[in-house]
Formats: structure tokens, sequence, C-alpha cells
């Protein structure tokens, strides 16, 4: 059953995606469809552009940060992976539309095909050609380019302009998608989804969306490379340990731009507490906040908890800043006082690196066998590894693996444990990354 509840966000995805394609096979047709090479590729891209368009729009709709796309996807990280991953899909999907149509609307030259990707005095094929002019240039930007996080965030609301001149392409292109009532209707509120959800996004979020409010009140460098924050909320709210808030500091120094950070306190503490890793740009000027600057967070979000394993029997693996969500569980642990066995592999290059290992010792220690730490270092050549954790651990019968960590650690002990027969159920990953 929690395979299925894994996989239900795609299956929603794929039913929504492929709907349009049946609706459009059910539209009558002349000539029939798929008789002959031209009508086939015709008919081809306008499959292709009836699913990239969905998915394009589902796209959006899955960048809104709501709660019930936690549920569907397992976790908001979850949910922008898929984000990721549909948006490429439907790009390739869209692209493959005009490419599939050339041969029916021009003639096969140079410039025949070159005009049929330049705006006309046809509005409603020019509306389309805007559309995929605007991704393609945003693709190249993203991937090339690769602009700062603060500037390809705005570039990348032009996406939304994109979808309005496909939804505007939609609505006065005279094809099947125009006289097929059903599937007209149908694209209409699939465009209409997705452009409501890109309203709600850059232009009504931060006024629809629920915001905390909170004061820097305290700055602590735990060693060169990563910060501590601590924030005092205006109003108290609740969160569970090893969730995560979207923080924005109404600093001039810093910057007000978004970003995603673990909370690394426990719901019992006073205040709210993340560390941050300098990895440039941003994050460099961290520890230069003011005591006293105020704070706008939306969430908390995340599943990523130990109560959601139906087994008491955990493994628990941190790589460098990786730690955060677990220094919270940790102390949640031991504040609830239930017999859990948690083993806590926690990897860093060196030990100064280690800035949570004197709290979760002591953890450890009040705990004994019902938390034990085992520290590696890369610099005395301790490998991280699903057969290094089975030696310290003793086996993995019955024991649930919460992982977080830098994507390339995580993804590599993914295919170790599932070598080792762990099946997927067993293993929880935290890959939230902005």
């Amino acid at each position: 059953m929690k395979t299925i509840k894994q996989n239900s966000g795609w299956v929603l995805i794929g039913i929504l995606a492929v709907i349009p394609i049946i609706l459009w096979y059910m539209a009558p047709a002349y000539p029939p469809r798929f008789s002959g090479f031209e009508v086939t590729l015709a008919n081809l891209g306008q499959i292709f552009g009836l699913a990239g368009l969905a998915l394009m729009s589902l796209n959006f709709v899955l960048s809104i940060d709501a709660k019930w796309l936690e549920k569907l996807f397992m976790g908001l990280n979850d949910a922008y992976i898929k984000h990721g991953l549909i948006g490429k899909a439907g790009f390739i999907l869209l692209l493959f539309h005009p490419l599939l149509l050339v041969n029916k609307f021009t003639e096969l030259t140079f410039d025949g095909i070159l005009g049929f990707f330049l705006p006309g005095q046809e509005w409603d094929v020019n509306f389309g050609i805007i559309s995929l002019w605007i991704m393609m240039l945003l693709i190249v930007l993203t991937l090339y380019l690769r602009p700062k996080y603060h500037i390809w965030k705005i570039t990348h609301k032009f996406m939304g302009l994109a979808l309005i001149f496909a939804g505007l392409h939609v609505w006065l292109i005279p094809a099947t998608v125009s006289y097929y009532k059903p599937l007209r209707y149908y694209m209409l509120a699939i465009l209409f989804a997705g452009i409501g959800a890109f309203i709600y996004k850059t232009l009504l979020g931060w006024l629809l969306q629920p915001k905390h409010i909170l004061t820097v009140s305290d700055v602590k460098k735990l060693n060169e490379q990563i910060t501590e924050i601590t924030l005092t909320p205006k109003k108290s709210f609740a969160y569970q340990a090893g969730q995560f808030l979207m923080i924005s500091f109404l600093d001039k120094e810093i910057g007000q731009e978004e970003h995603p950070f673990s909370i690394v306190s426990a719901p019992h503490e006073n205040g709210v507490r993340i560390a941050i890793k300098n990895l440039g740009d941003y994050t460099s000027k961290i520890d230069k906040l003011t005591i006293g600057g105020k704070a706008k967070a939306r969430g908390p979000f995340g599943v990523f908890n130990y109560k959601i394993a139906k087994s008491n029997k955990q493994i628990w693996i941190a790589g460098g800043i990786g730690i955060t969500p677990f220094v919270g569980m940790a102390e949640d642990l031991r504040n609830n006082g239930e017999e859990y066995e948690v083993e806590l592999f926690y990897a860093t290059k060196e030990m100064k690196d280690a800035v949570y290992l004197h709290q979760l010792d002591a953890i450890s220690r009040q705990m004994r066998e019902n938390f034990r730490v085992f520290p590696m270092y890369s610099y005395r050549n301790e490998t991280l590894s699903a057969e290094s954790v089975l030696l310290k651990s003793g086996g993995f019968e019955n024991k649930h693996i919460f992982m977080c960590g830098p994507a390339k650690m995580m993804e590599a002990l993914e295919k170790q444990f599932k070598k080792l027969g762990i099946k997927k159920k067993f293993l929880h990953t935290e890959k939230f990354s902005l």
C-alpha cells in the first residue's frame, strides 16, 4: 500500500496528461487517423502538443507549495523533484509539436522551415511560436548561462508568460482542440489551472499564503562555514522535527531571497533554530545578519520525520550539513522518551565539520543503547557506504533508513541499499534543494 501511495502523484499526473490524447482520438477525423506518412506525423504532432501542454500546466500547479501536494507526493521535496522532471518532459514534447507539423504546413526547404518557426500574419499560430521561443530562451539561459539564483528566479517567472501564449494558441487555432468540445473544455480547464497557479505563485502567494514573522535573536558561528541562527516567532506555530521553512530575511545586507532551511531545533524548544552552510553568494553573507532583524517564513513543510516509519528500529545517515533535520529529531526523541533504537551515522570531511557531534553525543549518553552515534571522517579514509553501515549496525532487518545530505551521496547510497535487498518502502530521503 505504501508503494501505491508513494506513486500516487505520478499516477495522477500520468492520467491527466493522457486524457487529452484519449479525447483527441475520440474526435471525428478526416482524413482518418494515421492514414499515411504525412497524416501520421501531423497526428503525432498534435498528440505531443496536447500532452506537452498538459504537463506544462500541471508543472505550474506543482510549484505552489500547497499542503495537499505534500500528501500526494510524500513531501514537498518530492513534489519539487517531480516538478523538474515533468517540466523537462513537457518541454521536449512541446518542442516536437511543431517539428512534426513542418512536413504538413510548409515546404521542406531552408526558407520554408525557417519561416515556419517565425511569426507571420496568422496570430493563432504566432502565439504558439512566441510561447515556444520564450521556453527555448529560458531553457538555454538555465542550462548554459547558469545565472545566479535570484536572477534565475526572476527569469523563471517568464515561463508563465509562455503558458499564457500557449493558451491563446489553443484558444484560437482551428484544429481538433477547437471543434471537439470535450477536448477543448478539458484543455482550457487544465490551462486555467496552470495559469491560476502561476498567478498565485508569482503575484498573490505572499498575500494569500500563511506566513510567520520572526526576529533574529542569535547568530552563532559553529565553524568557518556553518552559522546557526535562532529565530523568535512573533506568534508561536507548531512544527514537527525534521521539517523545513521557506525563509526570507528582511535585511539589506543579505537580501530578501527566499530559501528552504531545515529546522535544527525540536518542537518543545523555545525559538526556532536553523543552520546554514556557506555555499557562496547569498549564504556567504548569512553571518552578517543583524540581531533584532526580521524575517518572514512560510511553512513548515516536509514529511521527513522518524514517526512516519512503522518500525522503532531505525538508521539515520547524515552527510555534512544534512545533519540539521536529525538534530531536532534526536532532541525530540529524547524529550518524548519513546522506546526507539536509532543508529546515527554522521559523515563529515574533518572533525571540525561535525558541529553537532557534542550535542548528539550528550543525547547518546543519556539514551544509551536507544541512540548510538557513529561519526565518520573522510580524512581518515572512513568511507560512508551501505556496506560500512551494515558492518556497524549489525543488520538491516526491519530497520527504516533515513538519509539527508548531498544529492550524489544519497543517490549512491540508495543504489547500494537496493543492491543489498533493501526495499524502497524502508528508505526515506530529504532531497530538497533549490
